[in-house]
């Protein structure tokens, strides 16, 4: 049962001036201690009133008092204090240790305040939060140690109803387990630390014959005596309890005889890498103050017992380094330290890049090997020697296979073997289902390698990380952590992640980095890497963070759409428009098609351009070929050629009006009308031209980029092309007396 002080009085006094100067009025508590706000009854608290018996204090707006309608189950409280947002009804309390506050409210609901050393919401401490019923509740803080604090609302106001202190239990006053000694003998001008400790004291208090010294109020105190004589000195610990005093222990200073003795001293000469440090430090017996020299000129500021000298950035460069101790007796000077700036001596490959976009990787198997991944069936991949980069301030030297690298220092040197490890990539026929990794597969080239555990935790998948210094993992690339997956023509990869957190990762395919995937998933959650459905592709995967492991447990692989085949109608023309993008891989040659006035005209599309869905597209090559398109999950190119055709998707079902379909009459082919209709079907994965100048007689002339054509001015009455997107139907049945789009006079 928390022990509770009874409120020795209440005082009121208004209190003016600046916050600081209030704050330093406070008394600080150091045993507990609670006060209940119902015991202000009628009194307003305004701005700067002291109140508690000056142990808390109300700060800005006043924190005026509301009255509670509510109980919490603890404390029936009859009246509330309020605080509000920053430099705002604040409240200031002090403490002399860590301990445990409780806020008792009568609104926590979404509105509980927070406490901090100073008057703001930012990095303060927040409560853990407990509600009893309804608003009624309470909040405690862990405060961390002594220190000056305040209550602030936050979220809006917040009704306190009282605020009560638990320090650590104490059932008596401390007692000292290390204690002064009854004497001590010390140099004039020489600092000495004189210690304490007890079992249970929440504070400390220095004294010098019997005189407060100001400021010392920690376990250890540092007096340092300017003249020769005697003076008494004390700690006296306490706590909720009581207090006990330390040992009186007489102090007494003498001046020196002989100049300070130096116990630890300087080498005679050190060596330092170039742009590096080194600290230098001595030990002097009776020194009173200490002063370093570099080349025989004082060092501003160092006046310690250690000094931190920074290498020159010339290799060769020398200084000499020395530190005299000082008392009033006189000075000594230590050794003269030569110090030489010196050539790092490690020849580390940092970074290595191929033609194929792979790094290499140093084998984990202790042989300096540089190996990196390449997919069967391809020319091994060269190094892009622009590309190596090697320890800070190494050189190297390329021949054939082997690269050597040389130290800054000139004098040691490494050789590494170069080998490309050929990957044959995973052969998908069929869509691959979720599959749990139980070793690395022999399509992934893995520079971190597989943990079937990773510590206590239950953790299976292909991992990478960012430390480059792990033992068996010697990767080459600091900070790119890298793994590569050589997978056959498939649509896309799903990986499930394996770690907690998200991972910040850098995807590329066959060398070119991806927009997206650019993190890893939270455990048990996936993220997708498209590939190529064409070809073989090798994927790399990046760590792309300062820290962190991620890793990957399941696998799952979409297989290649199947090739879309299109049979070339009537001269070998047809129109298509696809439901994905596509690429025309075999049989026909694509084009665009602009109009201008009443002709339209072909613009050839590049071999292998990705086709967007919903662009439609004329495709020319041999009447009765079969023209093969490859869906594929990479972006559509930019069509700049221009185009005016409208496709016909399963994202699309209807047409316009002024429609003019590609159709033949066994010699020419063109653009024929179609007629206005009442009803129209659209055909799908085929595409049409709309003639906004109204529907004409007859046909839209057609020609290859400039180049004009003899397919001209089709005959309605003659056979249209199969391929003619639309129909066109009037009461159910085809409508007489007019014409179909596919320029056919109905009878």
């Amino acid at each position: 049962m928390k022990k509770i002080l009874s409120l020795l009085m209440l005082l009121v006094a208004i209190v003016t001036g600046a916050q600081g100067s209030e704050v330093t009025d406070l008394k600080t508590l150091s045993a507990d201690h609670n006060v209940y706000f119902e015991d202000i009854v009628t009194a307003k608290v305004n701005a700067g009133t002291l109140f508690d018996s000056d142990y808390l204090l109300a700060l800005a707006g006043g924190c005026n008092y509301a009255t509670n309608k509510g109980t919490d189950g603890t404390i029936k409280k009859k009246y509330c204090l309020r605080v509000k947002g920053t430099s705002q009804d604040v409240i200031a309390f002090k403490v002399g240790d860590a301990c445990t506050v409780t806020i008792y409210a009568d609104r926590m609901d979404d509105r509980e305040p927070v406490i901090n050393t100073s008057i703001s919401t930012a990095s303060a401490i927040k409560g853990t939060k407990t509600l009893t019923s309804g608003k009624n509740g309470y909040a405690t803080y862990d405060i961390p140690a002594a220190g000056t604090y305040y209550i602030i609302g936050s979220n809006g106001d917040c009704y306190l109803a009282g605020v009560e202190f638990d320090f650590a239990d104490a059932t008596t006053a401390p007692t000292f387990t290390t204690n002064l000694s009854a004497t001590a003998d010390v140099t004039v001008g020489v600092a000495e630390v004189f210690t304490v400790d007890t079992d249970n004291a929440t504070s400390y208090q220095w004294y010098k014959d019997d005189a407060e010294i100001e400021g010392a109020t920690d376990k250890t105190y540092s007096y340092t005596a300017t003249a020769a004589g005697t003076v008494n000195i004390k700690c006296v610990a306490s706590n909720k309890i009581g207090s006990t005093t330390s040992t009186v222990c007489a102090v007494t200073a003498t001046a020196p005889t002989s100049a300070p003795t130096i116990t630890t001293d300087l080498e005679a000469a050190y060596d330092v890498i170039k742009g590096k440090t080194l600290e230098l430090s001595i030990v002097a017996e009776d020194a009173a103050s200490y002063q370093w020299y570099k080349d025989d000129v004082a060092i501003e500021g160092a006046t310690s017992t250690s000094y931190t000298f920074s290498a020159s950035s010339t290799i060769g460069a020398t200084n000499e380094i020395y530190c005299s101790a000082i008392n009033a007796a006189g000075s000594t000077k230590s050794t003269v330290a030569t110090i030489t700036t010196v050539g790092r001596a490690d020849c580390e490959v940092t970074n290595i890049k191929f033609s194929n976009g792979a790094y290499g990787a140093i084998s984990n198997t202790g042989a300096d090997d540089i190996q990196v991944p390449y997919m069967a069936g391809t020319e091994a991949p060269t190094v892009e020697e622009a590309s190596i980069n090697v320890s800070d301030g190494a050189t190297y030297v390329l021949s054939g296979n082997t690269l050597t690298v040389t130290a800054e220092n000139g004098t040691t040197s490494k050789e590494y073997t170069i080998n490309a490890v050929e990957i044959t990539p995973l052969a998908v026929s069929a869509d691959v289902a979720k599959t749990e990794f139980t070793a690395v597969p022999s399509w992934v080239f893995n520079l971190y390698g597989f943990g079937e555990n990773n510590g206590d935790k239950d953790y299976k998948g292909v991992k990478f990380a960012k430390k480059v210094d792990e033992a068996g993992n010697m990767r080459i690339a600091k900070g790119n952590t890298r793994q590569y997956w050589f997978i056959g023509a498939a649509k896309s990869i799903t990986l499930t992640s394996g770690t907690a957190a998200e991972r910040n990762i850098k995807v590329y395919r066959n060398g070119v980095q991806l927009s997206e995937p650019t993190k890893t998933a939270k455990k048990g959650e996936d993220i997708t890497i498209a590939l190529d459905e064409t070809a073989p592709c090798m994927i790399m995967i990046e760590s792309n963070q300062t820290g962190g492991d991620g890793g990957f447990t399941f696998y799952a692989i979409e297989a290649a759409a199947s090739p879309i085949e299109v049979t070339l109608g009537t001269n070998g023309y047809s129109t298509y428009c696809g439901d994905e993008n596509f690429t025309v891989t075999s049989g026909a040659t694509a084009y665009t098609a602009t109009l201008s006035g009443t002709t339209v005209t072909l613009n050839e599309i590049a071999a292998n351009t990705v086709i967007g869905k919903g662009t439609g597209i004329v495709l020319v090559g041999t009447e009765g070929e079969t023209a093969v398109l490859t869906p594929t999950t990479e972006a559509a190119s930019s069509m700049e050629l221009g185009n005016n055709l409208k496709g016909v998707n399963a994202e699309t079902t209807s047409i316009e009006a002024n429609a003019y379909v590609l159709a033949s009459n066994g010699t020419k082919t063109a653009f024929v009308k179609g007629g206005s209709y009442a009803n129209k079907t659209a055909l799908l994965n085929k595409a049409y031209i709309v003639y906004n100048g109204g529907m004409q007689e007859g046909s839209l002339d057609i020609q290859f980029e400039g180049e004009a054509t003899a397919i001209n001015n089709v005959n309605a009455n003659d056979n249209a092309d199969s391929a003619a997107p639309v129909k066109v139907i009037k009461n159910g049945k085809l409508f007489i007396g007019n014409y179909n789009v596919a320029g056919q006079l109905v009878k």
